[in-house]
């Protein structure tokens, strides 16, 4: 049975597979371009065909990584403009080409400068659309990595470092497109198609790293409530007015009971359980100085961790990190020093009874 058919979360896949294919064209693109380069030698026999060539290979490359991406970070919905964007640039780099190859062909004596005019308006207009492309690109990872901190426990944007990485490598490479697309140095074209070969395999190998599971967990703070998602990443832009913390007889019963220790739970989760709306559930912890739920459950979880060193001496710290709800011994040092300033240890030792 195909994967996408075992998944309680079939749009995810959808989407994530759509984007595999993306790469896939992408990756003909590129290797067929070099191929051709390297076995027919074109840019030493023509440096304008070799030009050409490259732009019927790569623009299509640089089309189908910009899809991918898109299709990744806005969840399968494309912005109209995009398309637009990329099929005018596809349509107007293959109209002046046409043209400019066949005239090349058959009147051979047309100066040398009209093909160069064209050529460099079209080098410098693909590499200027396809670097602002990535940089919308890096713009959407750091909203996303904004909404994930604020829908779970445990921060996740470590899901998509190798996926910004490889789009940050690709914008360099695309800026970089217009000064080797008529040289013939060697070492610059090698060097020049390695940026681009490794952006697309760090790419690759952060969407591979990411996976269908991880894919879904990007995808579920948006998936379930883009309202809390947009206000969750506006949290820089939340009102200074003073507020008394509020109380919540709902809230201290959930506490009570030690939910709060439980790890990988979300906003929503939360919300539900204690039965009131993630708003209210964010007006509560804002009002104790918290502008994250992660940030609240990490300070709660850091005092019951301080307890239990004080009490019971003789736990380790892979036992005091599980049982207080952190993920992980290196998140619970991290949260520790965080608010504590020192490492477990050091406060054990410094407040150890006597």
């Amino acid at each position: 049975m195909p994967i996408g058919k075992s998944l309680s979360y079939k749009t995810e896949y959808s989407i994530y597979n759509r984007s595999r294919w993306f790469a896939v064209v992408t990756q003909i693109f590129m290797t067929s371009y070099y191929v051709l380069q390297r076995v027919f030698e074109i840019r030493h026999t023509s440096v304008h065909y070799a030009a050409c060539l490259n732009f019927f290979l790569i623009t299509p490359a640089m089309v189908m990584f910009s899809l991918n991406t898109f299709n990744l970070t806005y969840f399968g919905k494309i912005k109209r403009w995009v398309w637009y964007v990329v099929g005018l640039l596809l349509a107007t780099a293959y109209f002046v080409l046409v043209p400019v190859v066949l005239t090349d062909f058959y009147t051979p004596d047309t100066p040398d400068k009209l093909f160069s005019v064209a050529e460099h308006f079209l080098s410098f207009a693909i590499s200027g659309v396809f670097f602002i492309l990535n940089f919308i690109q890096i713009k959407r990872f750091v909203y996303l990595n904004k909404v994930l901190e604020g829908f779970y426990d445990v921060p996740k944007s470590t899901h998509a470092i190798a996926m910004r990485i490889g789009v940050i490598l690709f914008a360099l490479w695309t800026i970089t497109y217009p000064t080797v697309i008529f040289t013939t140095d060697e070492l610059l074209l090698y060097l020049h198609c390695l940026l681009g070969v490794f952006a697309i395999f760090i790419h690759r190998v952060g969407f591979m790293l990411v996976g269908i599971d991880g894919y879904a967990a990007m995808y579920k703070p948006i998936k379930e409530s883009i309202v809390q998602a947009d206000k969750m990443a506006n949290d820089a832009e939340l009102t200074e007015e003073a507020m008394s913390p509020l109380s919540s007889p709902k809230v201290d019963e959930w506490l009570r009971t030690g939910h709060q220790f439980r790890s990988g739970i979300t906003v929503l989760e939360i919300a539900s359980e204690i039965g009131i709306s993630p708003d209210e559930l964010r007006r509560y912890f804002r009002s104790h100085g918290f502008q994250k739920v992660g940030s609240w459950l990490a300070s709660l979880r850091v005092e019951e961790a301080k307890r239990m060193l004080i009490e019971h001496p003789e736990y380790g710290f892979d036992y005091v990190a599980e049982k207080c709800g952190f993920s992980s011994r290196e998140y619970f040092h991290a949260c520790f020093r965080n608010l504590t300033g020192m490492p477990p240890a050091q406060w054990q030792d410094a407040n150890r009874k006597r």
